[in-house]
């Protein structure tokens, strides 16, 4: 069985659409609904109990999306877990189109379209393509890695607003220990479109300012098991709430062991190389070789194997 679960908090306004979108989902087979009210002050939760597509009502901890999630994973029962955000509205073939994709993979990343046109500085999500950052506004992901991983982990904690990448870092995560990842554009939702000037979209990119840890944080070479990912991966086009984007997965996934040198050490020694240039004639020479020499083939455990 799946359960979807989803996290809510001050979400009376957009809410209801989402709970109507899954009751009209096409899948055949019986699924239960997790709402989890992570500390609304607007009736979020009464609303949710009222509606006839919900199965749970989960008290959240008020610690933010990745704590609610998993107070909703504690009281399900279904071996497939689907997760969405309270903001979204899925198409009615999406847990169908989702649960196709998951029979030969570990975890699927679906589609998701804004739900009408994004001015510049307006905040929504968009996804059309494997990006790594695993955009749980639409995640499906088997019962037993997600126990296995311990769940959603908090571990970017920016100076303002909730906490940040606790899906990137739970997806890479998994790529680590060796999950069968893919994208379903078929799955789909539609996030809202939510307008914001540029004062809004200013503060936003001050939550930006962990990019750096969580590029270090994240695994080096990461994309074994993607069969959607490639090295010309770009970021969502317009997910402007979104965290930055991790270091782009390796081009060569499919090699048994990978010999090529490390996309990220590469790019790390380019930039040690370029910051020599600085320093005196010996140096400048002694950086230009090394960064023309290939770095130590990548090691990580995450390129021993190469699942489809």
């Amino acid at each position: 069985m799946v359960s979807v679960i989803v996290p809510a908090r001050d979400a009376s306004g957009t809410l209801p659409a989402l709970l109507d979108a899954l009751a009209a989902q096409d899948l055949t087979e019986r699924f239960e609904l997790i709402v989890v009210d992570d500390d609304s002050g607007d009736g979020t939760g009464a609303l949710a109990a009222a509606h006839r597509a919900v199965d749970i009502v989960v008290p959240g901890p008020g610690e933010g999306p990745g704590a609610a999630r998993n107070a909703g994973v504690r009281v399900a029962t279904g071996d497939v877990l689907a997760f969405t955000d309270a903001d979204c509205v899925p198409d009615p073939g999406w847990l169908r189109a989702g649960l196709a994709a998951l029979a030969e993979h570990d975890l699927v990343q679906g589609r998701v379209d804004p739900a009408g046109p994004a001015g510049p500085f307006d905040r929504t999500v968009s996804v059309d393509r494997l990006t790594l950052l695993f955009e749980t506004a639409n995640l499906l992901i088997r019962r037993e890695l997600f126990d296995g991983l311990g769940g959603f982990e908090a571990w970017l904690a920016p100076r303002r607003g909730k906490e940040l990448a606790e899906d990137v870092w739970l997806g890479r995560r998994a790529l680590r220990a060796g999950a069968r990842v893919t994208y379903a554009p078929e799955a789909r939702v539609r996030h809202a479109v939510f307008p914001r000037g540029p004062g809004g979209w200013i503060g936003e990119q001050a939550r930006c300012a962990s990019s750096p840890r969580s590029s270090r944080a994240c695994p080096r070479c990461d994309a074994t098991g993607c069969t959607a990912a490639s090295s010309s991966a770009r970021t969502p086009r317009a997910s402007t709430s979104r965290s930055p984007a991790p270091p782009s997965p390796s081009p060569h996934a499919a090699a048994p062991r990978c010999s090529r040198p490390c996309p990220t050490r590469a790019a790390s020694s380019a930039g040690r190389g370029r910051s020599a240039h600085a320093g005196s004639a010996s140096t400048r020479r002694s950086a230009s070789r090394a960064t023309r020499s290939a770095p130590p083939p990548c090691s990580s455990a995450a390129h021993a194997t190469a699942p489809s």
